[in-house]
């Protein structure tokens, strides 16, 4: 039998935290799946390219987004950058597990507006799984 292979996008690996966190999230599903590959993409504060989203659909049988801050807002965005027109692209079931926000709620001059948008995306995601209370409170208002 053929391994389910995933393509794991995940902040990146220079921050020990983002990529501890990817590496806890391919440990639960290697724990529940023992035949599984995975294809790393490091999107932090970028989009996938065109090649990307081809391998993915060629090669891939599942998507998976996270662990990690991808929801940690900046002066130009989210640290989780994919498009709608990227998401739409994507051809196999997108899984969100185990991001999170990592940003003090008190000042909510951005997270808003890019909470909102990051919501308006929520249709592209089969299953949403976030890691904290602080991320699961945020998104429940949206």
């Amino acid at each position: 039998m053929k391994p389910l292979r995933i393509a794991h996008l995940y902040a990146n690996k220079q921050n020990l935290g983002d990529w501890g966190s990817a590496e806890g999230v391919k440990q639960i599903i290697r724990e529940q799946k023992k035949d599984v590959e995975f294809i790393d993409f490091f999107i932090s504060y970028n989009d996938l390219s065109q090649e990307n989203i081809e391998v993915i659909n060629n090669e891939c049988d599942l998507v998976v987004i996270g662990g990690g801050g991808l929801l940690y807002p900046r002066s130009k965005g989210l640290l989780l950058r994919l498009s709608e027109v990227t998401l739409a692209q994507i051809k196999k079931p997108i899984v969100l597990y185990a991001i999170g926000i990592n940003y003090e709620p008190t000042d909510t001059q951005h997270l808003d507006s890019y909470l909102k948008k990051f919501t308006a995306s929520a249709k592209y995601f089969q299953y949403i799984g976030v890691r904290d209370r602080l991320t699961q409170d945020t998104l429940a208002k949206y």
